[in-house]
């Protein structure tokens, strides 16, 4: 509550993982969207995961980033079926699953607290710059991006800045996938996660 900031998040989330004692060496942490800049302050935070895997964090101006506040598709509707129903027509290659699990969250969600997180952060840089910070050198970083010319959010300026971070190899891409992946291309996606987390 009244924490808008990706670092204070990330601060929220370092404090129930150690509460959980789940920072152990072999930790490993995947975040995407807004919770891939979570994950990227995680380190800032105190908490050095073996691997942190970034889905599309989104490397967006603030003006671009405020414009989901007016977005329809991220309003509920007047019930969970109508949203659903909304939903569906806009995504066709969504799966039921996932078309359920937005409706519900776009009626859970404060608002508010989402819009703060939208309007207050300023420029998205996809959490590089606090990945570039000196308490994430050393660890094991990876960036998975969709296609921006379907929608992915890491634009190809931002992806080259990523790369030189983290190294070439350490960027991939999903031909085609929008700004969540795993919906529109679950198989990619996989692979993606099983190569950065090593299985």
């Amino acid at each position: 509550a009244g924490h808008h900031r990706f670092r204070d998040n990330a601060r929220d989330l370092a404090a129930w993982i150690r509460a959980a004692e789940l920072d152990v060496p072999e930790l490993q942490v995947v975040g995407h969207s807004w919770g891939g800049m979570t994950a990227a302050a995680l380190p800032i935070a105190g908490i050095r995961p073996a691997t942190l895997v970034l889905i599309d964090p989104p490397a967006l101006p603030h003006a671009f980033v405020a414009s989901i506040v007016e977005d329809p598709e991220e309003r509920p509707r007047e019930d969970v079926e109508a949203t659903i129903e909304f939903l569906t027509s806009r995504n066709p290659a969504w799966s039921p699953g996932d078309i359920e699990a937005k409706a519900e969250a776009l009626h859970e969600v404060d608002l508010e607290a989402a819009r703060d997180i939208l309007l207050e952060n300023g420029d998205w840089d996809g959490g590089l710059r606090d990945i570039s910070d000196p308490a994430a050198a050393g660890l094991d970083i990876w960036l998975i991006r969709g296609d921006p010319a379907a929608g992915g959010l890491i634009p190809d300026p931002a992806a080259t800045a990523f790369a030189e971070r983290l190294g070439a190899d350490h960027v991939l891409t999903i031909p085609g996938g929008h700004h969540s992946p795993m919906r529109s291309h679950p198989v990619e996606t996989t692979a993606a996660l099983l190569a950065s987390l090593g299985g």
